[in-house]
């Protein structure tokens, strides 16, 4: 095994500490903590080394070490603790004893977690270096900002080949691991693309645990990672996987400012910074945030008649690192003018034609229907179509009922937000979707099974436990 992943994994494990700090020592079961742990550990670990090299460039203090890195890792840490405090978390378990349904979802997590290494592995050895968008876009950018250093804002602007109008957080984390290691490593940069899984996996269990049955919560974790296209993005080393991990992350602290009251786990400024990561990982991480700010928001505004100002000063204050580093690389480093393709008088043109319309939606159909794209999602779709089914059949009156629509609402309008994507877009409509759709319905996947597992499972009240909200 290759020694330079020593920096990813060290990476992963500070990223978990700082978790610890805010949400795993809150946690009233061992498996909520460490799951609470690892969910926020690679967004930490993942803001703070990105934005910490870029803004390092911006400041023209050149390419952080180590010793910078620490520092950063300090102040954050520091944050978290005092912002944390120790109160308890809201759930806690009336009967520790395992159901068998838990030991079941235990043991194939366990399966999965064996063929994650297993995979790894495979990656490592035989496709080193990802996908197309991969060698083209996030690690090639990756690479050159390791090797151009203080110049990099000068020569990104001339890659053109390689979508210079997207954001930095994917081969700003690669490139500061590749500083921490002092060279170049493949090795950091499958790693890297891998520990989002983990994150995902993570933060999936804790979004429905926290508020319904445990084996529940197992099995939305299992049905994701018997996803084969996560496992086909994590060896693609693209930005999608980190996006859908980050979406899902930013909603479990959106639900927990809402609905947590004074036994909220997540401080309402890393729920922004979540936020703001979203905005400076992809493109479209801009619309997805939005959206899940509004539906939040209007939520807390139906239910309780007014908003948690001070809450929301936070999230828009723990948002501005992210959002300000997207900012300035785009105005700055690099004028793309990528809205202005997407509108003018042919947006109109393409809206009206009834061809494109029906192109588009064959093409979600047959992303979304078993058949000839079972090898890309398995039977996950089918599997969360029956999830929703049952759900629109059984009642959820209640806070764990709202918590699941207001999930699904967002699902909704990340799915509307894809399909009009594509009736706009300005590049040939058949070569956009067959190149990029399966990657934009994997960013929308994990909360779609989140909302309909926490629908179908019940609360944790009904199960025998304890729910404090």
């Amino acid at each position: 095994m290759d020694s330079s992943l020593i920096v990813p994994i060290l990476v992963l494990g500070l990223g978990c500490l700082l978790a610890f700090g805010v949400v795993g020592r809150r946690q009233a079961t061992i498996p909520l903590g460490v799951a609470g742990s690892l969910a926020l550990g690679p967004g930490i670990a993942a803001g703070c080394l990105s934005l910490g090299s870029f803004f390092s460039v911006v400041a023209g203090m050149g390419q952080p070490g180590l010793g910078s890195f620490l520092a950063i890792a300090v102040v954050f840490g520091t944050a978290i603790f005092l912002a944390a405090g120790h109160r308890r978390s809201s759930i806690s378990h009336a009967d520790p004893l395992p159901r068998w349904d838990v030991a079941v979802g235990w043991v194939v997590s366990a399966a999965l977690a064996v063929g994650y290494f297993w995979s790894f592995t495979r990656s490592l050895d035989n496709r080193p270096l990802g996908s197309y968008d991969a060698m083209g876009i996030w690690t090639y950018r990756a690479l050159q900002w390791f090797r151009s250093g203080e110049s990099f804002p000068e020569i990104i602007g001339l890659l053109v080949e390689s979508q210079p109008g997207y954001p930095l957080l994917l081969p700003g984390l690669i490139v500061s691991q590749f500083n921490l290691w002092g060279g170049e490593s493949i090795a950091i940069v499958v790693a890297t693309g891998w520990f989002f899984v983990i994150g995902l996996a993570a933060v999936t269990y804790f979004a429905v645990a926290r508020w319904a049955r445990p084996g529940a919560a197992l099995a939305a974790m299992a049905l994701l990672l018997s996803t084969p296209n996560v496992w086909r993005s994590a060896f693609a080393q693209i930005a999608d996987l980190p996006l859908a991990y980050l979406t899902l992350t930013a909603a479990v602290g959106l639900t927990d400012l809402v609905v947590g009251g004074e036994h909220r786990s997540v401080p309402a400024w890393l729920t922004g910074f979540f936020l703001g990561l979203m905005v400076w990982t992809k493109n479209e991480g801009m619309v997805f945030s939005l959206i899940l700010v509004a539906v939040f928001a209007f939520w807390a505004w139906i239910s309780r008649g007014r908003l948690d100002l001070r809450g929301w000063v936070a999230v828009a204050f723990g948002s501005v690192p992210g959002v300000l580093a997207t900012v300035i690389y785009k105005y700055a480093w690099v004028t793309t003018g990528e809205i202005d393709r997407y509108l003018g008088w042919e947006l109109f043109s393409r809206l009206a034609d009834p061809q494109r319309w029906y192109d588009v939606a064959a093409a979600f159909a047959a992303q979304l229907l078993p058949g000839s794209n079972g090898a890309l999602w398995g039977g996950t779709w089918l599997v969360l179509a029956g999830l929703l089914v049952v759900s629109a059949i059984r009642q959820r009156p209640g806070t764990v009922g709202r918590i699941a629509a207001m999930y699904g609402i967002a699902f909704g309008l990340f799915f509307v937000f894809d399909f009009a994507v594509y009736l706009i877009t300005p590049e040939p409509l058949q070569w956009h979707l067959q190149t990029s759709l399966d990657r934009l319905l994997l960013q929308i996947l994990p909360i779609g099974v989140v909302a309909a597992s926490i629908w179908c499972a019940g609360d944790a009240k009904s199960q025998g436990e304890t729910l404090i909200v």
